[in-house]
């Protein structure tokens, strides 16, 4: 959702303005990465990752995982994502405990995935919330709760996302843990 030829025209005068900014050559990746150029994204997230940028570190383990300029490689994907997490990146932690979850590039670990997710929905990411409230609402590796469930996609809408708005809707429309309503769930 950006625009790609401005951004990329900013970041470039950003990054040659000042050069030390790590946060202008992890926008330039972004840039690169919406423009479909993955080596260019590639080079310069890994420039902002030396430096120590989490989510730089994240988004190479998303590359790793969509196979987007590069061969899939979920284990990849994991290195990355959990080099961001050891830096306290909570979106990190949502994608790392995706990989948990789904036992890609990892052994299958519900518990793991559910500690992420806990983590990342305390410090406010939305993602996490819907995650999280998903394996409560499906009882997957959690007993089923559909309170919780409940609890924590109100908690991401309160946020204004529309993935936990669309499962709290489906908890309205399949009646779960809730009288059914048609018109709430609308």
């Amino acid at each position: 959702r950006i625009d790609v030829k401005a951004a990329t025209a900013a970041c470039n005068d950003a990054i040659a303005k000042y050069p030390d900014v790590v946060r202008f050559t992890f926008e330039a990746g972004r840039a690169a990465t919406a423009r479909k150029d993955y080596a260019e994204a590639l080079r310069l997230y890994d420039k902002a990752a030396s430096a120590g940028y989490a989510m730089a570190m994240n988004n190479i383990g998303a590359m790793y995982e969509g196979g987007m300029g590069v061969a899939r490689n979920y284990a990849g994907s994991v290195r990355w994502y959990s080099k961001a997490v050891a830096l306290g990146e909570p979106i990190a932690m949502v994608d790392l405990g995706w990989q948990y979850e789904h036992g890609h590039g990892v052994a299958q670990d519900l518990a793991e995935a559910r500690r992420l997710y806990e983590t990342a929905a305390k410090a406010g990411v939305p993602d996490a919330m819907n995650d999280l409230g998903l394996l409560y609402l499906r009882g997957k590796g959690v007993p089923r709760d559909y309170a919780e469930a409940r609890r924590l996609f109100e908690q991401g809408i309160a946020l204004g996302d529309p993935a936990n708005m669309d499962n709290l809707g489906v908890m309205y429309m399949e009646g779960d843990g809730i009288p059914r309503d048609h018109k709430m769930a609308r």
